[in-house]
């Protein structure tokens, strides 16, 4: 229907011409793209603009930064780096989305790193804490004592098969890959030869797993990445 001036009216629909090659299929995908010119601060929790609010990013002013994350549920999250009020290590309970205040680790200092999750409440972080590489307990999202790991200098990444043991990755003070592993309580620690540093673990049980990382510099001063595969704490 044409207006007196001859342009379609506002509300109709323009169809653009589709080319099909004879006899394909259906796409496979189909994309939809939404923009939205609306300013932050009226779609910022609006209830109809859903998922543009899914999409937001929630500013933490109260951490310097956030590390790590683990979800062991649908519906909770444990974040953890440091914190602004005195830079120390803290934790942070994310429930629908919604960030906790930070909870510190008792004398912490640093940053933590990596967190693992073996059950619903139980974690565990890897970081420094007062500047020495640690293992931490985390209950419901409260940090508890940490746990030094030996003859270990930088601390990267932590995997818990169970919920009472757990390997954590690094390196020592001589630039060499370590693996520091808890059980029962206690931490021990094991040099991967060949290894300047690791970044990454992940198991399958607590005595197998395998772990990532650099190898030994060659003269020209590069190395090459590294897997290591790891038993009850040591290389094999």
């Amino acid at each position: 229907m044409a207006t007196a001036t001859g342009a379609a009216p506002a509300s109709a629909a323009v169809k653009l011409p589709v080319a099909k090659a004879a006899g394909s299929a259906a796409p496979a995908h189909i994309m939809t793209i939404m923009m939205e010119n609306t300013d932050y601060s009226q779609f910022a929790g609006a209830a109809a603009m859903p998922y543009l609010n899914e999409l937001q990013v929630t500013d933490l002013p109260a951490f310097t930064g956030l590390y790590g994350i683990a979800c062991p549920t649908t519906s909770t999250c444990y974040a953890l780096g440091y914190d602004n009020s005195d830079d120390a290590d803290a934790v942070t309970t994310i429930t629908g989305g919604n960030a906790g205040a930070p909870v510190e680790v008792a004398g912490g200092g640093e940053w933590l790193n990596a967190i693992s999750c073996p059950t619903a409440t139980e974690c565990y972080a890897a970081g420094l804490v007062n500047y020495n590489p640690s293992i931490v307990p985390i209950s419901a999202g409260t940090p508890g004592t940490a746990l030094t790991i030996p003859d270990a200098w930088y601390v990267n990444g932590i995997d818990c098969p169970t919920a009472s043991e757990c390997v954590a990755v690094g390196e020592n003070s001589t630039e060499q890959g370590l693996v520091g592993v808890l059980a029962d309580g206690n931490v021990t620690a094991t040099v991967v030869s060949g290894t300047e540093y690791l970044y990454g673990v992940g198991c399958d049980s607590p005595a197998s797993c395998e772990v990532t990382g650099a190898g030994v510099p060659t003269a020209d001063g590069y190395s090459s990445g590294v897997v290591a595969s790891i038993a009850n704490g040591a290389a094999t």
